[in-house]
């Protein structure tokens, strides 16, 4: 039944070092999207695009703390298999803190910060659409 399945929708912006990319160096990337959370579970799913392409995350949010792992939809110009990103809450809904990834022994780390911001904190009815409840006079029109 429509509203017992509340899902907090989130739209999130922020920026990650890119010093591992020759041709990125010294140019931080920035990122945005959107993650939806279950507000009595910590778990987190959504969709991010940056400068490397889209991308799907997958993490939590409990408390201070947001940690996810990002999966590109393509690879190249240096994009890794998967990357995990941790940070903590530093001020409001600010979060900083640092990516990392490891693939074929050859690690990388480096710092990011984003932003969140709640869009709706039942946003279930916004994802599945309306409820429809069908009325003798559907229109509400004066007799």
């Amino acid at each position: 039944m429509p509203g017992e399945n509340l899902v907090d929708l989130y739209s999130v912006a922020g920026w990650f070092s890119n010093d591992h990319v020759p041709q990125f160096k010294g140019r931080p990337g920035a990122f945005g999207g959107y993650f939806k959370k279950h507000p009595n579970e910590g778990g987190i799913e959504g969709e991010l695009i940056d400068v490397f392409g889209p991308s799907t995350i997958n993490g939590s949010l409990d408390g201070d703390s947001l940690t996810f792992v990002k999966n590109y939809a393509q690879r190249g110009l240096g994009v890794r298999s998967s990357i995990t990103y941790v940070m903590r809450r530093v001020e409001g809904n600010k979060f900083a803190g640092a990516w990392s990834t490891e693939e074929n022994g050859d690690r990388a780390t480096e710092p990011a910060e984003c932003e969140i911001t709640l869009v709706n904190n039942d946003s279930y009815r916004m994802i599945t659409g309306p409820v429809i409840v069908p009325t003798q006079n559907k229109f509400n029109l004066p007799a």
